[in-house]
């Protein structure tokens, strides 16, 4: 005997609600694990402090001091090769402007010279989301493939870049029962920084109720409206550095990468 046309709908509907549900609850379970402040995010990462999410001034900085000495560096960090600038993405290699990377490192200057953020790694300034109009992405990069997506989008004139700093720094001095740290209460106000590609100068930008992020209070901005993301960069202080970034009269060797997203 067969099942009743009423019991056939029925099972249907489950099987239909457990594929929609199934992918909401899986979301749900990670943003838990990502923000959850015990949690280890990559067992591959070179970091040793991962079993927290947020940290104090005072951590951040012995960190930074502990991982800049180490000297480790990105598996796949953009290289000086002949004179050329090269770039690596998954299996692909490719060349990119000197410009991009001087712009680049200036954007990393005036952060900290600005006081928007304070150490160049993966506790403050380890990241920017890199975007263009999306008049520009529709019209030049539907035929392209990906590696040409990217050798294109880095020189495109609207190119803009949306750094999210101070991502694990604690409001509170001890995180969550101390007192609010009056310095960290600035710099996590003056996180959301765009850097342009054109010589605009740096902005500021705060998150908008619309920003997916935003109203969850975590004081994340969204790129602008009318553009694109389209990549994400990664940048991490060591004394191996490729590049130099200079701050208070000192220089901080930075490596950049396309393709090391495991250290964000």
């Amino acid at each position: 005997m067969g099942f009743s046309f009423t019991r056939r709908d029925m099972i249907i509907i489950v099987i239909i609600l457990s594929f929609l549900l199934i992918p909401m609850i899986a979301i749900t379970l990670l943003h838990a694990f990502m923000f959850s402040h015990d949690v280890d995010l990559s067992p591959v990462s070179r970091c040793d402090y991962r079993k927290r999410w947020f940290y104090t001034l005072d951590e951040i900085k012995a960190l930074y001091e502990k991982e800049y000495r180490k000297g480790e560096r990105f598996e796949n960090f953009v290289r000086i090769e002949n004179g050329k600038t090269i770039a690596y993405w998954m299996n692909a290699q490719f060349e990119i402007p000197k410009k991009f990377i001087k712009t680049t490192l200036k954007h990393l200057e005036k952060m900290l010279d600005k006081d928007c953020a304070k150490y160049i790694f993966r506790l403050d300034a380890c990241h920017s989301h890199l975007f263009i109009s999306c008049e520009s992405f529709f019209k030049k990069y539907e035929k392209l493939t990906f590696t040409e997506m990217i050798k294109t989008f880095i020189k495109d004139k609207s190119l803009g870049a949306l750094y999210h700093n101070a991502e694990h720094l604690a409001l509170r001095k001890p995180p969550k029962t101390g007192k609010i740290d009056p310095i960290a209460e600035n710099l996590i106000k003056k996180r959301n920084i765009i850097g342009w590609y054109d010589g605009r100068s740096l902005e500021l930008t705060y998150p908008k109720p619309s920003d997916p992020i935003g109203h969850l209070k975590a004081n994340t901005a969204g790129i602008p409206k009318s553009y694109c993301a389209f990549c994400t960069i990664n940048f991490k202080a060591n004394k191996n550095g490729e590049f130099i970034v200079r701050h208070d009269g000192q220089e901080i060797r930075i490596d950049i990468s396309f393709c090391d997203h495991y250290y964000h």
